[in-house]
């Protein structure tokens, strides 16, 4: 009978794991404010630091400026990473 609780608790523990990693794997879309901090704060105050790999180089450049990521979604310990596939800056009407 503990065999088989053990093995369930097991088999739970390997879905949640596997489950956390598909959520991880989604591609999402973020619109907000490139900062000095390698971040991009959306319009609900929002901050997900950016990953620097090629795009994320590229774009820290342009702090200040308003842009639309597409990128990888990573949560740790409260803090929100996006690695980006790709990102287009807004030009703001005056």
């Amino acid at each position: 009978m503990m065999k088989r609780v053990l093995s369930g608790l097991i088999c739970l523990a390997m879905i949640a794991c596997l489950s956390t990693f598909a959520i991880a794997a989604e591609d999402s879309i973020v619109v907000g404010t490139i900062t000095a901090d390698n971040q991009i704060v959306n319009n609900d105050g929002q901050a997900f630091l950016i990953k620097l790999n090629k795009q994320g180089e590229e774009i820290i450049a342009f702090v200040g400026q308003k842009a639309q990521v597409k990128g990888t979604v990573l949560e740790a310990d409260g803090q929100k990473t996006i690695e980006l596939s790709s990102y287009e800056l807004i030009e703001e009407k005056k």
